[in-house]
């Protein structure tokens, strides 16, 4: 399994004991994922939103992905939080399934022009969206990791997500959480994330760097190798 949270899945529904179902977590390539400097920061949401702060979306448009709430929350955020923001959405649609729903929730929004819409793009553009990013949003209702809570945490960026599912996990301490079926909840955790004071924010930066080393490919391929290795 590939989260302690997959791993409880898999026990509950086939009827095992978790200590028969190994963990192997993710790995975060953090040569491709890492900080870039304060200037190239700037550089790039200058690019991005005209030098306005955004909260980043990377994801498909999925009912899973919890998108349509995303929106809403959008909605009350910006009733609060008065000063100049973007929302950049980064993904497609994966299914038509959920589209209706994600349309009636762009149609109530009140500041349609404030969504940035990215589509798909290549790795190298991603690195520089999470490092130009204010904070980063990933309310999803389930994941197997999440691996974009723990690529924007390798570029320095901080992250509200999810408080279910395996996204605790990969989050940390770093993080801030919110409940995913509740808009009001996943507004207030923007909120603060928004406007958590410089020194915290860089503590907060710094246990999100010192936590996604953890995750390691090369760490993933030796558990996996050494179960392979236990039947034989």
């Amino acid at each position: 399994a590939n989260s302690e949270s997959v791993r409880k899945d898999l026990a509950e529904l086939y009827g095992l004991t978790p200590e028969k179902i190994p963990i192997a977590y993710c790995g975060i390539n953090t040569g491709l994922f890492h900080p870039l400097a304060p200037r190239e920061r700037d550089t790039i949401r200058a690019q991005i939103s005209g030098g306005i702060p955004y909260v980043l979306y990377v994801g498909s448009i999925h009912p899973r992905k919890n998108f349509a709430r995303l929106l809403g929350a959008y909605n009350l955020l910006r009733e609060k939080y008065r000063e100049p923001l973007r929302l950049v959405v980064v993904g497609r649609y994966l299914f038509k399934k959920g589209s209706k729903e994600v349309e009636a929730a762009y149609q109530r929004l009140r500041w349609k022009e404030e969504i940035l819409w990215q589509g798909v793009v290549s790795d190298p553009e991603l690195v520089r969206l999470y490092n130009g990013a204010a904070v980063v949003a990933y309310p999803s209702l389930y994941e197997g990791f999440g691996m974009p809570v723990g690529e924007a945490m390798a570029c320095g960026t901080v992250v509200v997500t999810s408080q279910i599912s395996s996204l605790p996990e990969v989050g940390g301490e770093a993080a801030f959480y919110a409940n995913p079926y509740d808009e009001a909840d996943i507004a207030r955790a923007l909120y603060e994330a928004l406007t958590e004071p410089p020194e915290l924010r860089t503590a907060r930066i710094q246990k999100g760097l010192d936590h996604v080393r953890r995750f390691s490919w090369e760490v993933t391929v030796e558990k996996i190798a050494n179960v392979l290795r236990s039947y034989f």
